[in-house]
Parts: structure tokens; C-alpha cells; sequence
């Protein structure tokens, strides 16, 4: 009789944590966006890896620059080194807007750019924007890319998901998820 109470606790405890591990991204995603909302940097900086981050976006703005570099002549020297320079300004610039602040109001916008219209301040936004109007609430739709990778889409009602901004997280561990990637929706708009 004990030997199969204590198979009937193992097989509980068993699909309970596989139901966590299947389940972590999505509380993850969850913990990322009250942190956001709350502006608790702390809390959410131990969900992101700001290296891999950077990373993503310098080669997505590699590519666009190297893309709007291949229309040119390609005997141009000018035009290469104007494109080397571009990339060169382009990293440092990178390193310098993706810091807490920035992500976690992307995290609340849908968006990592900020707009091109001006809203006015709020008292409640450290930034100075206020925060989207209640009838743009944020939908967010999920997929998963493999045991490792859980992608998170940022849409405004009636946006298609290939104009909207991926939050990629990376499992790292057992179930411990890090936003390690932004995809932006086509720069070139």
C-alpha cells in the first residue's frame, strides 16, 4: 500500500512540475509586465539579458542599413564608408537607448520606438509620455519556438502580427526565461 502512494506522489509532483516548466514563460511574460506597469526596474531587469538584447537589435539595424546600402553603387567608396560610419553610430546609439526604462515602457507600448507624434507628459510616467489610451489596451499573443524560445507579440487592436514588436524570451536553466531579443516590425515604413 505505501509503495504505491508514494508512486501516486511521484507522479503528481511529476506532472505538477512539468505543468510549471510548460507554464514559466507565460509567468514570466506576466511578472515582466507588472514590473513594467509598476516601474519596479529591479524586478524586471531579472528577466532581461541586456547584452543579447543589444545584440539583436544592432544586427537588425545592420541589415536594414546594409539593405538601404545595397541600392547604391557598390564602387562607391564613399557610400561604404558613409554605411560603416551609419552601422558604427547605429551600435553606439543601441547601447545607449536599450536600458531599463526604455524596454519596459516598449514592454507597456507595444513598441521600442517612440512615436512620431508627441503626447503630452503625465505625472505618472517617469518619461514624460503618457501611458496609451484605455482603448488601445495591448493584446499580446504567444508562440514557441522550440522547447527554448517563447515569443511574445505586442498587438494594438486590428494591427496583423507581422506589424508588431516580438518579445523573444530564452529559457535559461530549468525554467527560467530572459527577454534576449526584440524583433521590430519593418523599420522601413
Amino acid at each position: 500500500m505505501k509503495t504505491k502512494t508514494w508512486a501516486a506522489l511521484a507522479l503528481v509532483f511529476a506532472a505538477a512540475l512539468a505543468v510549471y516548466w510548460y507554464e514559466s514563460p507565460w509567468l514570466t511574460l506576466w511578472q515582466m509586465q507588472s514590473a513594467a506597469k509598476s516601474g519596479d526596474a529591479a524586478s524586471f531587469n531579472a528577466h532581461v539579458d541586456y547584452p543579447r538584447l543589444r545584440e539583436s537589435l544592432k544586427g537588425q539595424v545592420s541589415t536594414l542599413l546594409a539593405d538601404q546600402m545595397g541600392g547604391s553603387d557598390g564602387n562607391n567608396v564613399g557610400s561604404a564608408i558613409g554605411g560603416l560610419l551609419g552601422m558604427f553610430v547605429a551600435d553606439k546609439a543601441i547601447d545607449a537607448f536599450v536600458r531599463p526604462e526604455t524596454v519596459m515602457r516598449a514592454m507597456q507600448d507595444g513598441k521600442l520606438l517612440p512615436s512620431l507624434h508627441h503626447r503630452k507628459p503625465s505625472a505618472s510616467s517617469p518619461d514624460g509620455t503618457a501611458p496609451p489610451p484605455a482603448g488601445e489596451r495591448l493584446q499580446w499573443q504567444t508562440e514557441r519556438e522550440g522547447a527554448d524560445r517563447f515569443v511574445a507579440y505586442a498587438l494594438k487592436p486590428g494591427t496583423p502580427r507581422e506589424q508588431a514588436t516580438a518579445f523573444v524570451l530564452a529559457r535559461q536553466g530549468f525554467a527560467d526565461w530572459r527577454l534576449s531579443e526584440l524583433r521590430l516590425p519593418q523599420l522601413a515604413r
